[in-house]
């Protein structure tokens, strides 16, 4: 091994890490883990939709706001619009709302 080089530890690929976010293909999307769709990652503050919750199928179709993206849990903290409830959701579960279904969603309306 090299000098002062633990072994255990991973080297850096030299690429800046965002505390704040996962790191990004220079595409600027990630994949979906297993499904091989791309998805951008999503800014606090995007409006986004719930779907494909089993464990709280009452979430789904629900609109909610982006707080975070939590590293540790590989989700982001959503805010839900109806309660304010503040939840963790894997990427593959939130849809990103275009411009017209968020103002709609904001205002109370239909997404």
């Amino acid at each position: 091994t090299e000098r002062g080089v633990r072994p255990d530890i991973p080297k850096s690929s030299g690429g800046a890490v965002s505390a704040c976010c996962p790191p990004l293909p220079s595409s600027g999307k990630r994949e979906r883990e297993g499904e091989g769709e791309k998805m951008e990652y999503l800014e606090p503050g995007t409006r986004v939709q719930v779907d494909g919750l089993k464990a709280r199928p009452d979430l789904n179709l629900q609109p909610g706001v982006v707080v975070l993206y939590a590293p540790d849990r590989e989700r982001y903290q959503v805010k839900m619009d109806a309660d304010g409830e503040e939840i963790y959701l894997r990427p593959a579960n939130l849809t990103k709302l275009s411009e017209e279904a968020a103002a709609a969603a904001a205002a109370g309306g239909p997404p």
